[in-house]
C-alpha cells in the first residue's frame, strides 16, 4: 500500500541542496516522489526514471552518480534481489508504514472478533442496549514526539553530510576574493563552487596559483566580494587569454630577435572567433562582452548561429 501523500521535510531539502543548480534540485525532488509512491520498491530502471524526469538516459546517469557520492540516494536489493534506487529516510518512513498497516490489520481483526459486543463507554447510557456514546479522542502526543525525533534524526543526517572538507583550493580562492571570517553566500559552498573555480583552470590553461593571483587582481576593481565564483568567469577569460597571447609573443621573440608590435585588434578578433567555434573548449556566456560580439559579427568571423551556440546573445 502506498499513501497518496508523504512527509516532506522543507527545511532540510532547501538546507541539502543548497548551492544545487535549478536542474539538479528539480531532478532530486522528483526522484523523492517516485522512490515514495513506488513504497521506497523503486526499480533502479534508468530509461524509467529518466522518462519520468523528462531528461535523457546519459543526463540521468550524471544526475544519479552525483546523488549516490553525496550520499543522497542509495543502493540496495529488494526482498525479490531486484536493484532499487531508495533514500535513507524513505526507508525510515517504509518501515514506519508498514508498521501502520500491521497495525491497521489487528485493529481489524479484533473488529470482527469483538462484533458482537457492546461498545466500551465512561458515561452510562439510559438504554443500556442503545449505542455506546463515543469515547474521546486519544492523546496523540506520543505521535508528535516521534515526528520530533525523526525530524532531529535527518537533521542530524542532513548536517553530518555537509561538514565534509571543502577544497582547500577552494579555501585558497575564498580567500583572495576577500570573504575569509564571513559568512559565505550560498554560491561559495559545497562542490558546485568547487567544480566552477577548478572550470577556470581547464578552460583557459591557469594554473591554481595563478587563479588566485587573478581573484586578488579582481578585487581592485571592485572591493566588494562576489556573491558567486560566476561573476568572475570574464575575468578568468581574459587572464586566459592574456597568457596565450603573451606565449606567442615569447615564443616569437625566441625565433626572431628583433622586438615585434603588440597583438593587433585582428589577432584579438581571431583568438576569440577560434575559441568561439572550438565548442570542445568551455566558454561562459559572460566572457564575450557586447562591443567585442559586435565587432566579431561585423569582421564576419563568427555568425549569429555560432554565438547562439555558446549561449552568446
Amino acid at each position: 500500500m502506498t499513501l497518496p501523500y508523504y512527509p516532506r521535510y522543507t527545511k532540510n531539502f532547501l538546507d541539502a541542496t543548497s548551492g544545487w543548480p535549478l536542474e539538479l534540485k528539480g531532478a532530486y525532488s522528483i526522484l523523492l516522489d517516485l522512490i515514495y509512491y513506488h513504497g521506497d520498491k523503486l526499480p533502479d530502471d534508468a530509461r524509467f526514471i529518466a522518462g519520468n524526469l523528462g531528461c535523457s538516459v546519459r543526463k540521468w546517469n550524471q544526475i544519479r552518480t552525483y546523488l549516490i557520492a553525496r550520499g543522497k540516494v542509495i543502493l540496495r536489493l529488494s526482498e525479490d534481489n531486484l536493484e532499487i534506487i531508495s533514500n535513507k529516510r524513505a526507508e525510515k518512513e517504509a518501515i514506519k508504514l508498514r508498521k501502520y498497516e500491521d497495525k491497521q490489520r489487528e485493529n481489524g481483526a479484533k473488529a470482527h472478533e469483538n462484533k458482537d459486543l457492546t461498545d466500551a463507554t465512561a458515561t452510562p447510557t439510559d438504554d443500556p442496549t442503545g449505542p455506546a456514546k463515543p469515547n474521546p479522542p486519544q492523546d496523540n502526543a506520543r505521535e508528535t514526539k516521534e515526528i520530533r525525533k525523526k525530524e532531529e534524526e535527518g537533521a542530524r543526517e542532513i548536517s553530518g553530510l555537509k561538514e565534509e572538507p571543502p577544497d582547500p583550493f577552494l579555501i585558497r580562492v575564498i580567500e583572495a576574493v576577500g570573504l575569509a571570517g564571513r559568512d559565505l553566500p550560498r554560491f561559495w559552498i559545497g562542490q558546485p563552487a568547487t567544480d566552477h573555480v577548478r572550470a577556470w583552470i581547464t578552460a583557459h590553461g591557469l594554473t591554481e596559483d595563478e587563479v588566485v593571483v587573478e581573484v586578488a587582481k579582481s578585487r581592485t576593481k571592485n572591493a566588494d566580494p562576489p556573491d558567486g565564483p560566476k561573476a568572475l568567469d570574464r575575468w578568468m577569460a581574459q587572464a586566459g587569454a592574456a597568457k596565450q597571447s603573451a606565449g606567442t609573443i615569447k615564443a616569437t621573440k625566441a625565433t626572431d630577435p628583433p622586438a615585434k608590435a603588440p597583438v593587433s585588434p585582428e589577432d584579438r578578433l581571431e583568438f576569440y572567433a577560434n575559441w568561439i567555434k572550438d565548442t570542445s573548449q568551455f566558454m561562459a556566456p559572460s566572457t564575450i562582452s557586447n562591443t567585442l560580439r559586435d565587432d566579431l559579427l561585423i569582421s564576419k568571423m563568427v555568425t549569429k548561429e555560432d554565438l547562439r551556440a555558446r549561449g552568446i546573445r
